[in-house]
């Protein structure tokens, strides 16, 4: 009786169980799905990274490759360069020689000039210095004939003024006396070429005087340039006093025809 009271019961209970490992079952299976997709997926991830990864691999062989015949080339010219830069120290270790005996022999010229030079220095500053010396003995004696030559021209310069002054006069007396001749030539202007072969003594007089009056006026001039610039000759006048002694009145005698010389133009005779 118990078990027909409990058989239902029984039933149902191994119904839900039944039922439970169903679902269970029906849980595991959709579990071990999810785990399969799952796996899928990362399988062809892995299989996507793998293909990349080959790509990669195959592009990084590549490069290595291309590096390697870089490397070679590199390498080569590596050898090149190094036998260049070989050659070239070699001949620049060559070049630096010869330029540094070549710079050793022009530095011993050089020292050589500069010692030359120092002795030609010496010798000018002694030469100079005697110099310096000689001009300071040369300034003095300078100073001293300059101060003779002052106090000579001061008195040669008031002997001249006196000797101006007498020239002066005797040139104002020639003056008046060649005035009063002048007038007195004047007269017989016109006659004068017929009368001058007769009467070449008192031609010859006037002549005389007149070359006296110029020679006189040229003195006067060269003393006052004398006076003027300080320097110049003596001028004498002794051989003039003949001269001015020789002027005189004019032949006044009877029947002595008086011929007068070429007059000279009245404004050259007003310089005069």
């Amino acid at each position: 009786m118990l078990n027909r009271r409990h058989r239902p019961l029984l039933q149902a209970v191994i119904f839900l169980g039944l039922i439970g490992a169903l679902g269970y079952s029906v849980f595991l299976y959709n579990t071990l799905n999810l785990k399969l997709e799952k796996s899928d997926q990362q399988i062809r991830k892995f299989t996507k990274q793998q293909k990349s990864l080959s790509s990669q691999l195959q592009v990084v062989y590549e490069h290595r490759a291309k590096l390697e015949k870089s490397f070679e080339k590199e390498k080569s010219e590596h050898k090149k360069t190094k036998a260049e830069l070989a050659s070239n120290k070699k001949e620049f270790l060559f070049n630096v020689t010869r330029a540094k005996h070549e710079t050793r022999n022009r530095f011993n010229s050089l020292e050589t000039q500069h010692r030359m030079l120092k002795a030609q220095h010496e010798e000018l500053e002694l030469e100079y210095n005697r110099l310096q010396q000689q001009h300071s003995r040369l300034s003095s004696e300078h100073q001293e004939v300059h101060r003779q030559q002052m106090q000579s021209f001061n008195s040669l310069k008031e002997q001249k003024k006196m000797e101006i002054i007498n020239l002066e006069e005797q040139i104002k007396t020639f003056k008046e006396q060649a005035a009063s001749l002048r007038v007195r030539l004047s007269e017989v202007e016109q006659d004068a070429a017929y009368y001058k072969g007769l009467h070449n003594k008192g031609l010859l007089d006037i002549q005389r005087q007149q070359t006296t009056i110029i020679s006189l006026n040229q003195r006067l001039r060269e003393l006052k340039k004398y006076q003027k610039s300080s320097i110049g000759e003596d001028v004498s006048v002794e051989h003039m006093q003949p001269n001015a002694h020789r002027l005189g009145p004019a032949d006044t005698r009877p029947g002595v025809a008086h011929p007068r010389p070429p007059q000279l133009p009245q404004a050259k005779q007003t310089k005069q």
